[in-house]
């Protein structure tokens, strides 16, 4: 049996007009709602550890984002002014808070209850948690008093209309919003061109999006700042889950880096290329071994994969190997995996190198992959568990790395 809990909201009135709108949609089943609520008449128990939720709000410390050149900088500022008029600006500054909900009731008109359903990881905050979160936390002046400023709602009521694949892909195109920005931002001051040169003769500069203008490219530049960051975890301290749960952060991390002359990112980037490519490995040679174990042993969740099962097996977009597959794993599912092979980079220069050179490297995957797939099957079978949450586990991360270093031990690359 269902339940279901339930936020009351009332929206900002003027002169007789509320604040709440409904908005067409195409999608039978769907609807939409804008809305302007008043920090004050803000509810403070919307679901913001669900499913469409991308990112947590637990570190809530790092959100207000206090660094010049971030976008969102101006926003969690103008939170606490004391100047009216730019505190008056602050919903027009911001993207709002995105929710899922399954219905919504009409109190009044200007009260309306929005409804949830409390079990489901469908419903909750789809976008805008860390923005909910500073509004939360700051809504109040040291007297007590509410400030006098207004947020924007977006609610998306699904009901049962939309299955979970697709809410998690609309959550995550409006998560990756402002990191766009952010990219366009960082390649104006120049903060690529380390990447840019180091893969010139991997993928031409057409083919990476460094920028919002850039179109029909087969990655960002800001993957391939968390394939990075996964390297730059020292061998020693956990997993940077981050990488693959907030992909921000990396993004974060490697403008910090490159403001502080912190050479973290810049030892690591002569080896994007080899990274690159045995992503590629993992990615087509982990699918087509998975798909041979689903085929004999059972079905998985379609969300193992990125994207619909071809008809012919395809290479990976970045076509650095003859490698080919009908599907390809998702980014959760091989980050964990890549992370492993850190053990296998040596840091003692000031220029990162692999142990024994990338040939060897690409030796310890042919010997440790049968493993790493075997133990990604047993955790995706295990009591129905969902691959969208698999690079959330400590246990996933530490498994695949136990297994890639186990193997190097075994082939004496490691001593």
């Amino acid at each position: 049996m269902k339940k279901y809990t339930k936020s009351t909201v009332k929206v900002y009135s003027k002169n007789g007009d509320h604040a709440w709108k409904r908005l067409p949609t195409k999608i039978e089943g769907v609807s939409k709602f804008e809305a302007i609520v008043d920090f004050q008449h803000l509810p403070d128990n919307f679901p913001t550890r669900t499913g469409p939720n991308l990112r947590t709000t637990d570190d809530l410390e790092a959100l207000e984002y206090k660094e010049t050149g971030n976008p969102y900088n101006e926003v969690y500022q103008s939170i606490t002014t004391p100047n009216e008029r730019q505190l008056a600006l602050f919903s027009t500054k911001s993207l709002g808070i995105n929710v899922f909900a399954h219905s919504t009731r009409k109190l009044s008109d200007d009260v309306y209850e929005i409804w949830f359903d409390k079990n489901s990881q469908l419903h909750g905050v789809s976008n805008g948690a860390h923005l909910y979160a500073s509004v939360l936390k700051h809504r109040q002046a040291e007297d007590g008093s509410f400030r006098d400023a207004d947020v924007q709602l977006h609610i998306n009521v699904i009901g049962d209309a939309l299955s979970e694949e697709e809410v998690r892909v609309c959550a995550h195109a409006q998560n990756t919003a402002m990191q766009v920005k952010n990219l366009s931002l960082y390649n104006d001051k120049g903060y690529f061109d380390a990447i840019k040169d180091v893969l010139k003769d991997t993928l031409s500069i057409n083919q990476v999006k460094y920028c919002e203008t850039d179109q029909k490219t087969i990655v960002s530049a800001e993957h391939l700042i968390n394939a990075l960051w996964l390297f730059n975890t020292n061998k020693n301290v956990k997993h940077n889950k981050q990488a693959v749960t907030s992909t921000a952060k990396g993004l974060k991390a490697f403008k910090d880096a490159i403001e502080t002359n912190d050479n973290t990112f810049d030892r690591i980037i002569p080896l994007l290329p080899d990274i690159l490519e045995l992503e590629e490995i993992i990615t087509i040679e982990g699918s087509n071994m998975l798909l041979e174990k689903i085929e004999i042993e059972g079905t998985l969740s379609g969300s193992a994969f990125k994207g619909a099962e071809t008809k012919k097996a395809k290479p990976h977009p970045y076509g650095l190997t003859h490698l080919e597959s009908r599907r390809a794993l998702a980014k959760n599912i091989v980050f964990p995996i890549l992370a492993g092979f850190r053990r296998l980079v040596d840091f003692s220069e000031n220029e990162a190198k692999w142990v024994q050179g990338f040939e060897t490297i690409k030796k310890v995957w042919n010997e440790s992959k049968e493993a790493c797939i075997d133990n990604l099957y047993e955790t995706l079978t295990e009591d129905s568990y969902d691959p969208a949450l698999l690079a959330k586990q400590n246990s996933y991360w530490n498994e695949q790395f136990e297994r890639i270093e186990g193997t190097a031990y075994r082939l004496k690359v490691l001593k």
